[in-house]
């Protein structure tokens, strides 16, 4: 069990109900989610899209109207059995892209406190947290992919 981040000091009063609906209000969630994105770990994001992995994304920028990003180098952390050929989901990951407009997203709080960007429209999510990703990162190096699926869906 990871301690969670208390990332309450980047809401500004008022803004949370902002921050998590669409379209929200852009601004406030760019406001909260750029100290977030500038501190990645080793510039990895946790992704969930069909499959769920721990991605690079070096190049990634951010401004007042979303952000993106290429996926540099991948790690499986799991792919559901309807996926027949795992060969296809790391061919996906070579090209991948991630981005977004902020009024197309909104952020979730686990039961745990991990923070969450939801994409719906573009068919993802994204645990950012330098804290969080760190520890998964340091799962995936030990090869615990059991340990890191179950730390992230412990919601």
């Amino acid at each position: 069990m990871i301690k969670k981040m208390d990332l309450s000091y980047l809401v500004k009063p008022g803004n949370a109900p902002l921050l998590e609906a669409m379209p929200g209000d852009p601004s406030a969630k760019f406001e909260f989610l750029e100290p977030i994105l500038q501190s990645l770990h080793r510039n990895r994001l946790v992704l969930h899209s069909r499959f769920t992995a721990l991605i690079e994304v070096p190049n990634l920028t951010f401004d007042r109207k979303g952000m993106q990003g290429d996926v540099q180098q991948s790690w499986i952390i799991h792919i559901p059995g309807y996926i027949y050929d795992p060969t296809v989901v790391h061919k996906q990951l070579e090209r991948w892209h991630v981005s977004c407009d902020w009024k197309d997203i909104y952020l979730h709080w686990t039961e745990d406190g991990i923070l969450m960007i939801c994409a719906p429209y573009y068919g993802w999510t994204i645990w950012p947290e330098s804290q969080l990703v760190s520890h998964v990162n340091a799962l995936v190096e030990r090869g615990d992919i059991l340990a890191a699926t179950r730390l992230l869906n412990s919601d």
